[in-house]
């Protein structure tokens, strides 16, 4: 795949993730979810078992895996941003 792809299917996944967010975090909020573009898995409380169900739904594909939690409400669809000089959170 090459890279145009790849931050499509990504850029795609963020916007699915983020349009099911507000449901998500009521019904599955500290879980994990893996989405492929438009597609998800179901929720699962172990970020690897989580990672399993998306090898096991999509194969090897580029994915998104996301915790379900309070992050994505204060900071938006990418998340905390990480200072990487101090490789640190910024917040």
């Amino acid at each position: 795949i090459e890279r145009q792809e790849i931050s499509r299917i990504m850029e795609e996944s963020l916007d699915s993730f983020m349009e099911k967010y507000d449901s998500l975090l009521v019904t599955d909020r500290n879980k994990w979810i893996v989405f492929h573009g438009k597609e998800y898995t179901e929720t699962h409380f172990d970020k690897d078992d989580t990672y399993i169900a998306g090898l096991e739904k999509f194969g090897n594909v580029p994915m998104l895996v996301r915790k379900i939690d309070l992050e994505y409400q204060l900071f938006g669809k990418y998340g905390m941003p990480i200072d990487f000089s101090n490789n640190r959170n910024v917040a």
